[in-house]
Formats: structure tokens, C-alpha cells, sequence
């Protein structure tokens, strides 16, 4: 539950979500997207003892938050690099201004086309508003993920003589993709937000793990027999942060 004048009178700009929990032993926050706070305290707790204590701690709070964890523009960044459309295939997501408060953030698909309704540059930045932007990319990625990645996976896999077992995708925080000791794959569907060149590396990547278990050389040599510039890639790689999206 959110307390909108707790959140006003405590920490102004921060969103606090209160989570009592039956087996919790102490006050703990965590840090979240779009400068919310999750707020787990024991039951046998009352929340103003909960308020105190964040009332006594608000400066460190806040300081930590924005030196460690602020994304807040992250979102309107993304849209605005992709200059506010994202494409899925024969799918896209647009984002559009309106002025018609009763759509804002909603998102209307039609004959493959979905449109995401904000009012100003500022609502991407909301907790709420972003938060429905960002479930409309998931969806979206969701669904082309499911279509697209089968096809690459068994593309790849012929072209370099893979085998693998099934094929499984998931809405992961950190991952990109996992190789079980059975050869199952399972992928991350924001890979389909990625650069092409950098989505087929992650799978190479897991294809190799039907091979060799662990990153050992041999793992490496055979990756870079197919991806020469490996090294180039997993830096890329790990420059692509979508934590915005975890929310």
C-alpha cells in the first residue's frame, strides 16, 4: 500500500510502497525504478514507528538513492533514442502526446500497432505512467519474442551444428540466457530490444553451453570460432541496461 502523503511528508519525490511481512525481523527499504522505495517491516510493527524510522534516516535515504539507483529519466531516454517507436517485427509501439487526459497512460492496439497516450515528457518519469509504458514494452516484446526467437535459435543451431533440448522464455531482471546440463535453452524476451548482431551473440553464447558446460577456454574458442569479435560483444553487452524495465 502506498501512502501518498506519507510519501509528500516524508521523502518528497519518492514513492513509498509498505510491505508488512509476517516472519520479517527488522525495518528494511529497497530500492526501486523510478524512485520508489519498498518498505518491508515486521506485522507486530505500526507504521508510525515504520514512518519514524524513515523519517530519522530521510537524508541518507535520499542521498544513497540518487548516487546508487536513479534511473528515473531511463525510460524517456530509451523512447527518445528509438526515437519513439519500437518495432517488433511486422509489430510497433509508438508513443504518443494527446491531450485528452483519459488516455493518458493507456495503450491502444489495432491491426498491430500499439499506442502508448502520455501528456508531457515529464509522465515518463512517473512511477505510475511509466509503469504502464513499461508493461505495454514487455507485452509487445513478449509476444515477438515467442515469434522471433524460435526461428533464430533453430537458424543458428543448423547453420553450427547445435543440438539442443526445448526452448523456453522468460521476463528476466539480469540473464540474458541460461543453458541447463539437459541442453534446455531459456532466453530472456528483451532480447529482441537489443541490437540483432548482439541477440544472436547471446544465443551463439547458449548454444555453445550444449558443448561446454563452464566459460572455459575451450568454451571461449569455440564462441570466438563463430563470433570473432566476442570480446567486442560482451562489452556491448554489458553497456545494455534495461533495469528501468524492472519493475
Amino acid at each position: 500500500m502506498v501512502d501518498t502523503l506519507m510519501e509528500i511528508s516524508l521523502l518528497p519525490g519518492f514513492t513509498l510502497r509498505y510491505k508488512p511481512q509476517a516472519r520479517s525481523k527488522s525495518i528494511k527499504i529497497k530500492a526501486g525504478a523510478f524512485r520508489t522505495l519498498d518498505v518491508s517491516y515486521p506485522a507486530s510493527v505500526s507504521l508510525s514507528v515504520v514512518n519514524d524510522f524513515i523519517l530519522n534516516r530521510a537524508d541518507t535515504i535520499r542521498d544513497s538513492y540518487l548516487k546508487h539507483n536513479d534511473n528515473t529519466n531511463a525510460l524517456f531516454d530509451f523512447i527518445s533514442i528509438n526515437k519513439y517507436e519500437l518495432k517488433f517485427g511486422d509489430r510497433k509501439l509508438q508513443f504518443i502526446q494527446s491531450s485528452d487526459k483519459h488516455k493518458w497512460g493507456t495503450c491502444i492496439t489495432r491491426k498491430g500497432l500499439s499506442t502508448f497516450y502520455y501528456h508531457t515528457e515529464e509522465d515518463l518519469c512517473n512511477y505510475e505512467i511509466a509503469g504502464a509504458a513499461i508493461k505495454a514494452i514487455i507485452q509487445n516484446a513478449s509476444r515477438y519474442a515467442r515469434k522471433l526467437l524460435p526461428l533464430l535459435v533453430k537458424e543458428l543451431a543448423a547453420k553450427y551444428s547445435f543440438k539442443y533440448g526445448s526452448l523456453s522464455f522468460r521476463n528476466q531482471k539480469t540473464r540474458w540466457g541460461s543453458c541447463s546440463s539437459n541442453n534446455n535453452i531459456s532466453l530472456n524476451i528483451r532480447l529482441v530490444l537489443l541490437p540483432r548482431e548482439l541477440t544472436e551473440y547471446v544465443i551463439i553464447h547458449e548454444l555453445a553451453h550444449t558443448v561446454h558446460k563452464n566459460h572455459s577456454p575451450r568454451f571461449w574458442n569455440l564462441v570466438t570460432q563463430i563470433i570473432p569479435d566476442t570480446k567486442l560483444k560482451r562489452q556491448r553487452l554489458k553497456k545494455m541496461n534495461y533495469s528501468f524495465l524492472n519493475m
